[in-house]
């Protein structure tokens, strides 16, 4: 529900958006969003409205919001004095976090998956010098994904009614955080976050069609976790699989009329169209999404708008659109931020799964399909280290940092041949290898074999290549 009162006080001071988002120290999409009644501004927040608009709380409509804030506050798990240990219990603060009260509305949801986050953070940093700190990490996450499973019975085979609405979409948001954490490791934790997921779904969907109050948020919730489900069945069941999930998130976006929402979906959609050998209809599809940002009339983040342009291009060059690639991936580096401070591009760039390193890796993608292959090698190389494969900015995941080597290993097969280097692309190509199996991820797997062939047809018959033959069994 839009908050008038807080409408009405920006237009009295005749101030936009942008220009009341720089008198309180925020970005204008959460001015937006709070207009709107999209978020609730924390308790610091209301005292700045209130300070800037020179009105009381119960003037701006935020009283009740404020009591809200200071409640969820009030309900943060904190460690006893007398058990300092909790604090350092990574599962029992996080366990706490999704147990401790019921949250109904988009705003404590996401206040709650951004306060599983600063735990995750607070205790990461606390432990970077302790060796077994991230089986300690990884064990705590599982936990968390899980539980909706042991507490509510949740099931991937049917609905389960019994509980409360709010119970399930507090958990399952917790859940969904912890998945997105554990989606970024190897095989082990992709399956078991995708089992987790697989449970939520069906009684998320319940909620939507059965609660006309909860509607909205379950739809919202239901979207995000189709969306990851996608990217782990494409790595795991293959694009078929995936494209049903995504068609799901897609749906149920359009259900919670979240515009920025839709748009990630449309590109998971597209994703699963292109890694099917569809793509036309993966471009089709992604021009979808670029239109709706075209058409929009509430702010789209940056970096959602970025990351759609840069997806766009690479489409393009596949499709043999140099012209209209070239201007795609200008437009994507001109909007998309580097640093992903705003709290709403970090909002979709988490279900995305997309940072900077995203936006790199397609953008050598693009010049990889332009032919311009010296050109996609140097921008690989400002991702991954070709030596050590290491990265040298933030990878949002494993199977990223695995696609970089891959598609170095490529552009590095399609240099002049006087520019090729056996060892370097054999070198990437073990490596690749390595992280496919690591991974189990058909996908990943794929890219190599495809590199492994290009090495066979330059260097064909050539012992150091017939040697890695071998690699290419099948998990």
């Amino acid at each position: 529900m839009k908050r008038e009162k807080l409408l009405i006080a920006r237009s009295r001071k005749g101030w936009t958006q942008e220009e009341a988002a720089e008198h309180l120290g925020v970005s204008a999409v959460t001015v937006c969003r709070w207009e709107q009644g999209e978020t609730t501004p924390f308790s610091y927040n209301i005292g700045k409205l209130c300070e800037t608009y020179e009105m009381t709380a119960a003037q701006l409509g935020l009283d009740e919001d404020e009591t809200s804030a200071e409640r969820a506050e009030q309900t943060t798990p904190t460690a006893p004095p007398f058990l300092p240990f909790v604090r350092e219990d990574l599962t029992l603060r996080l366990l706490a976090l999704a147990l401790v009260t019921c949250r109904t509305t988009w705003a404590e949801l996401l206040s709650l998956q951004e306060r599983v986050l600063l735990a995750l953070k607070e205790i990461d940093t606390m432990n970077t010098d302790k060796q077994d700190y991230q089986f300690t990490r990884r064990e705590a996450l599982c936990r968390l994904a899980a539980l909706p499973l042991v507490t509510l019975n949740l099931s991937a085979l049917i609905a389960v009614t019994q509980h409360p609405a709010e119970e399930v979409l507090t958990q399952c948001t917790a859940g969904l955080t912890a998945c997105r954490q554990l989606s970024r490791g190897w095989h082990e934790d992709m399956q078991l976050a995708s089992q987790a997921l697989s449970a939520y779904l069906p009684t998320l969907k319940q909620i939507v069609k059965d609660s006309p109050r909860h509607r909205n948020v379950a739809a919202r919730l239901t979207a995000r976790v189709a969306a990851l489900q996608t990217t782990l069945s494409l790595h795991m069941e293959g694009p078929q699989r995936a494209a049903d999930y995504a068609r799901q998130a897609v749906t149920y976006s359009q259900e919670s009329g979240d515009l920025p929402l839709q748009i990630v979906a449309l590109r998971y959609l597209a994703w699963t169209y292109f890694r099917s050998d569809r793509p036309k209809q993966a471009l089709a599809t992604l021009e979808q999404a670029t239109h709706l940002i075209q058409q929009a009339t509430v702010p789209v983040p940056s970096s959602l708008e970025g990351a759609s342009y840069a997806t766009l291009a690479k489409y393009q060059a596949f499709n043999r659109l140099p012209e209209a690639a070239d201007s795609s991936l200008h437009l994507a580096h001109d909007i998309f931020p580097v640093a992903l401070t705003n709290e709403a591009d970090l909002l979709y760039t988490g279900d995305m799964e997309y940072n900077y390193a995203n936006l790199l890796l397609e953008d050598g993608m693009t010049h990889y399909y332009l032919g311009q292959h010296e050109q996609a090698m140097t921008t690989f190389a400002r991702i991954i280290d070709a030596q050590t494969h290491t990265p040298k900015i933030e990878v949002n995941s494993k199977r990223t940092q695995v696609e970089v080597i891959n598609h170095t290993a490529l552009a590095s097969l399609k240099l002049p041949m006087n520019r090729k280097d056996k060892e370097v692309s054999i070198h990437l190509l073990q490596a690749g290898v390595e992280g496919a199996r690591s991974l189990q991820s058909e996908q990943r797997f794929a890219e190599a074999q495809r590199a492994y062939e290009l090495m066979e047809a330059i260097w064909s018959g050539d012992s150091d290549v017939l040697e890695l033959h071998d690699l290419f069994e099948h998990w």
